[in-house]
């Protein structure tokens, strides 16, 4: 957990510019610079941000969208009495709303060199391939993709594979 007493962490405060339900229990949420922020640090393809939640623990969810310093998209599934993040973002965050964030880290390493890429996803674990799928297109990368679910209509951003 991140306290506040940690001087050298660089909260970033971010307003909620739109809610949008994908689908029953998957919401999206896009995030832009609040009060006093010009721009938001770029998210590579993979990344996730941390968002503090109502009690003050923080929660990672992954960016859907890359390199954009005017929003960061994330995707997030209700996982009611499992997830206290995913439940708070449900049924407490509106548009309009201001959230602490953590700027994005990435623990994906691209290998921008490789010819052929497989990503394997399931469910909601979707959103870090999404940025990354769309960067090894752009750069030229034959990429296969395999994304399951238990329904179609569980499944978050299947047209973008």
């Amino acid at each position: 957990m991140i306290s506040s007493s940690d001087s050298d962490i660089q909260l970033l405060e971010v307003a909620v510019n739109r809610v949008t339900s994908l689908m029953p229990g998957i919401k999206e949420f896009e995030l832009v610079p609040g009060v006093g922020l010009e721009s938001l640090p770029a998210a590579s393809p993979g990344a996730h941000i941390k968002v503090r939640i109502g009690n003050g623990h923080w929660r990672a969810y992954s960016v859907v969208n890359h390199e954009d310093s005017e929003r960061y998209v994330i995707a997030v599934r209700l996982c009611g009495g499992f997830s206290e993040g995913s439940q708070y973002l449900h049924d407490f965050v509106e548009e309009g709303d201001v959230l602490e964030i953590l700027p994005p880290e990435n623990g994906f390493a691209l290998a921008e060199q490789a010819e052929r890429a497989v990503l394997l996803a399931g469910g909601i674990g979707i959103t870090p391939l999404i940025g990354l799928g769309r960067k090894m297109k752009a750069l030229g990368m034959a990429v296969e993709f395999h994304y399951l679910g238990r329904r179609e209509d569980d499944m978050a951003y299947v047209t973008e594979v």
